[in-house]
C-alpha cells in the first residue's frame, strides 16, 4: 500500500477480515445499484404537456379555432397530454360564461327597464341587492353548481347567496380576489381535451382561505372517468398551503394521484408535500412566460433535452412563443411552435427518451435497498473509516479495533431502525462513504514517488495509480447510492445533506497526511505558531490568495446547478462538450483535478515543484471528490453519472500527458536557446 506501512500494522488475518467484509458491502451496494439502474432505464420515456390557456392564447393570436390548433398539434403526435387550469370567474367572464357585476351596477341598470335586464330586475324584485356586494351570473347550470360550490365552501353561508332560480352568486370580498379564484375544472374544458386525443394533467389554484372544504370540493369537480394520473399546481403556492397539506396529501392517496414538482419554481407548500408523499412525485420542466420570449428556441431544447436526461425529469412542460420574428419560428404562429415542439421531441428520441404518458404506479415498480443491505453497507463504510484511521496512525489496526469500529456502524443502524431514524443514519454513513473514499484513494495510491526512468514508462505508471484512485471512488460512490436509495432521494423529494462537507473534509484530510504529518505538527495551534513564524514571502502570499480563490469557486459552483454567471464564452464551451460527449464532463476535474494529480506523481526529488508537492495533491484531490459528488446528487440517473466519471478520467489523462509534452517542449526550447 505505498509506504503507508499498514500492512505491518494489521495482521494478515484482520486484514484478510476487513478485505472480505468491504468486497462483500460494494457487492451489496452494486446489486442496489444495478435495481436502481434498470428501474431508471425502463422508466426513461417522459410525458410532453401544453397548456390549454397556451393553446388558447395562440388560436387568438393567430386567429384559428381552439380545436384546429389541437387537432393539428394531435395530428404531429409531439403532446401527449394538456394541462388544464382552474377556472376562474375572469376566466368564465372572459369566455361569455358568466357576468360579474358589482351590487351598485345591478341597481343602475335594473333602472334603466330595458327588455334585456329581465334577470337583473328580477334579482332586484327577489332580494335586497346590495351596492358592496357582487353578483355572478351564470350562462350554463354546471358552471353555476360547481362554483356555488367552491364559494360556499371558501366563504361559508355568510358570505355567499345562491339565487338557483336565476343561477346568480352573491359573494362579499374585493372585485380582483374574487375574480381570479380558482373554481373548481370546466368539464366543456375536459371534453374538448378528452375528445381530442390527449390525457388531462389539472392545475390546481391556491387561494388565502383554503380550508379542507375546499381542498375536497376543488377535488370533486374532477371527472373519476377521465383517466387522470398527475396533477400539476398552479402559482406560486400549492393547493394546501399553508395549513391543509395533510387534505391534500389525503386527497391525493385516496384517488390514486401523483403530483408535479416543477424544477426552479420554488412553489411555497411543494417540500412539504414531498416529504408527506414521496413516492407520489413527479418531477416537471418548464420556463416562466418571461423566460421563453428572451430565449432562443435552440437554447431552450437544449435545457428541456438536458433536463430529461440528466436530472430525471419526467414531464417536459412545453412553452410556445406568442412572437415571430425574433426567433424566427417560421412563417405563421401555430405551425411554428409546432415545429418546435417537434424539435424536442425529436431530440429526446434521438437520445433515447421516449415519450408517452406517465404511469401513476411507477414507484410501485422501484425495489430500494432493504434494510439489512443498508446495513451491510455499513459495516463497508466502518471498515474504510477504520483503514483510513490506522494509516494516519491514530489508532492501531489490531481485530479488537475493528470488531469496535464494526459494533458502532452496525449497532447505531439497529439502533435507529428501533427509533424510526433509518434515514438519519443512512444520511451519516453516506457521508461516511463520501469522505473516506477520496481520502483513501488519495493516501493509498499518491504517497509513493515514481521511480525515474523512461518518460513513456512513468507516465502510464502514473496513470494507473490515477486509475486505481477513481476505482476506489467509484466503491465508495457505489456505497452512497445503497444508503440513499430510497424512492424520495431518486425523484428530488430527499437530497444528500452531507454534500457540501463532503467536498471539503477530503481536502483537508489530504493536507493533513501530506502537510501536517510528516512535519509532526501535533495540534492546530503548533501549526498556525510556525506559519506566523515564517518570513513572508511574495510566491506563498500568491498561492495562499490563489487557494482561497480556488475553493471559494469550487464551494460555489458545486451544486448540480450553477449558481454563478458562467459567460457566453464558457456557456458556449460548456454546450460544445455536450454536443461532442453528450453530457458534458466535469470542467474541474479534466483541467483542474487529474492534471495536478499527474503534476504531483511526475515531479522528481530535485524537481522545484517539490516543496508543493502536498499542494498539487490537494488540488488534485477535487477529481475524486467530483466524481463522488456526481453520485451524490441522486435524481441524477446513475449510468449517466458513471459515464460522466469515464469521461472525466479519460479526457483528463489525455490533457495531462498533452500539458506534460506542452512542458517538456517548452523546456527543450528554452535549454537550446540557452546553448
Amino acid at each position: 500500500m505505498h509506504n503507508l506501512k499498514i500492512k505491518n500494522q494489521v495482521s494478515p488475518l484482520v486484514r484478510r477480515v476487513a478485505v472480505a467484509i468491504l468486497v462483500m458491502a460494494v457487492v451489496i451496494a452494486g446489486s442496489v445499484g444495478a435495481r436502481r439502474w434498470l428501474f431508471e432505464r425502463l422508466n426513461a420515456p417522459v410525458e410532453t404537456v401544453v397548456s390549454i390557456r397556451d393553446m388558447a392564447q395562440l388560436s387568438r393570436l393567430a386567429g384559428v379555432p381552439l380545436s384546429e390548433v389541437m387537432a393539428q398539434i394531435q395530428s404531429r403526435q409531439v403532446v401527449s397530454s394538456v394541462a388544464v387550469e382552474e377556472d376562474s370567474i375572469q376566466d368564465l367572464v372572459a369566455e361569455g360564461q358568466a357576468t360579474f357585476l358589482s351590487g351598485a351596477e345591478i341597481v343602475r341598470l335594473s333602472r334603466l327597464g330595458s327588455q334585456s335586464q329581465s334577470i337583473l330586475e328580477k334579482l332586484a324584485r327577489t332580494t335586497v341587492v346590495l351596492p358592496d356586494r357582487y353578483y355572478i351570473i351564470f350562462e350554463d347550470r354546471r358552471d353555476f353548481d360547481r362554483v356555488g360550490k367552491v364559494f360556499l365552501a371558501e366563504m361559508g353561508p355568510a358570505g355567499v347567496q345562491i339565487f338557483s332560480d336565476i343561477m346568480t352568486v352573491s359573494v362579499i370580498g374585493e372585485p380582483k380576489d374574487l375574480l381570479e379564484l380558482g373554481v373548481g375544472f370546466s368539464d366543456r374544458k375536459i371534453k374538448l381535451v378528452r375528445s381530442g386525443g390527449f390525457g388531462i394533467i389539472p392545475r390546481f389554484r391556491n387561494s388565502v382561505r383554503v380550508n379542507s372544504a375546499v381542498v375536497t370540493t376543488k377535488f370533486s369537480t374532477l371527472p373519476a372517468d377521465a383517466g387522470i394520473t398527475t396533477i400539476i399546481f398552479e402559482g406560486t403556492t400549492v393547493l394546501g398551503y399553508p395549513r391543509q397539506l395533510n387534505a391534500v396529501s389525503n386527497e391525493l392517496t385516496q384517488r390514486g394521484l401523483n403530483f408535479g414538482v416543477i424544477e426552479f419554481a420554488d412553489q411555497l407548500g411543494v417540500t412539504g408535500l414531498a416529504h408527506r408523499l414521496p413516492n407520489h412525485i413527479v418531477r416537471v420542466h418548464s420556463f416562466s412566460d418571461a423566460e421563453i420570449e428572451n430565449l432562443p428556441t435552440d437554447m431552450v431544447i437544449n435545457r428541456y433535452v438536458r433536463a430529461a436526461r440528466e436530472r430525471n425529469i419526467k414531464v417536459i412542460f412545453l412553452k410556445p412563443y406568442f412572437a415571430l420574428g425574433h426567433h424566427s419560428l417560421g412563417a405563421t404562429l401555430v405551425s411554428a411552435n409546432i415545429t418546435y415542439f417537434e424539435k424536442v421531441v425529436g431530440r429526446l428520441r434521438a437520445e433515447g427518451i421516449g415519450v408517452k404518458r406517465f404511469d401513476r404506479s411507477v414507484s410501485d415498480h422501484y425495489l430500494s435497498g432493504k434494510v439489512w443491505e443498508r446495513w451491510m453497507i455499513g459495516g463497508g463504510v466502518a471498515v474504510l473509516g477504520w483503514a483510513l484511521v490506522t494509516m494516519f496512525g491514530f489508532i492501531r489496526g489490531s481485530g479488537w479495533s475493528l470488531a469496535g469500529a464494526l459494533g458502532l456502524a452496525l449497532g447505531s443502524g439497529v439502533a435507529a431502525h428501533w427509533g424510526d431514524h433509518d434515514f438519519l443514519w443512512a444520511q451519516l454513513m453516506a457521508l461516511g462513504a463520501a469522505i473516506a473514499a477520496p481520502t483513501m484513494a488519495m493516501v493509498v495510491f499518491f504517497s509513493d514517488d515514481i521511480p525515474p526512468g523512461n518518460g513513456l514508462v512513468r507516465f502510464v505508471t502514473a496513470a494507473g495509480r490515477i486509475l486505481s484512485g477513481f476505482l476506489v471512488t467509484v466503491m465508495g460512490a457505489l456505497m452512497v447510492v445503497g444508503l440513499l436509495s430510497d424512492y424520495g432521494f431518486l425523484v428530488g423529494a430527499w437530497h444528500f445533506l452531507g454534500v457540501k462537507f463532503a467536498f471539503i473534509v477530503p481536502i483537508g484530510m489530504t493536507f493533513y497526511f501530506y502537510y501536517i504529518r510528516p512535519r509532526r505538527l501535533s495540534h492546530l495551534g503548533e501549526m498556525i505558531r510556525r506559519v506566523l513564524d515564517e518570513p513572508v514571502r511574495y510566491s506563498a502570499l500568491i498561492i495562499a490568495g490563489v487557494g482561497v480563490v480556488f475553493l471559494a469557486v469550487y464551494i460555489i459552483r458545486s451544486g448540480n446547478y450553477l449558481t454563478v454567471d458562467t459567460g457566453s464564452s464558457e456557456q458556449s464551451a460548456r454546450q460544445w462538450l455536450e454536443t461532442v460527449f453528450l453530457v458534458r464532463p466535469r470542467t474541474k476535474e479534466i483541467l483542474v483535478g487529474y492534471p495536478f494529480l499527474m503534476a504531483a506523481l511526475l515531479v522528481g526529488p530535485h524537481h522545484l515543484l517539490r516543496r508543493w508537492r502536498w499542494a498539487l495533491l490537494c488540488v488534485g484531490s477535487v477529481a475524486f471528490i467530483s466524481v463522488l459528488n456526481s453520485f451524490c446528487h441522486i435524481h441524477s440517473p446513475m449510468e449517466l453519472s458513471l459515464y460522466r466519471g469515464v469521461l472525466g478520467i479519460s479526457i483528463g489523462i489525455l490533457v495531462s500527458g498533452a500539458m506534460s509534452i506542452a512542458g517538456k517542449t517548452g523546456l527543450w526550447i528554452v535549454t537550446q536557446r540557452r546553448k
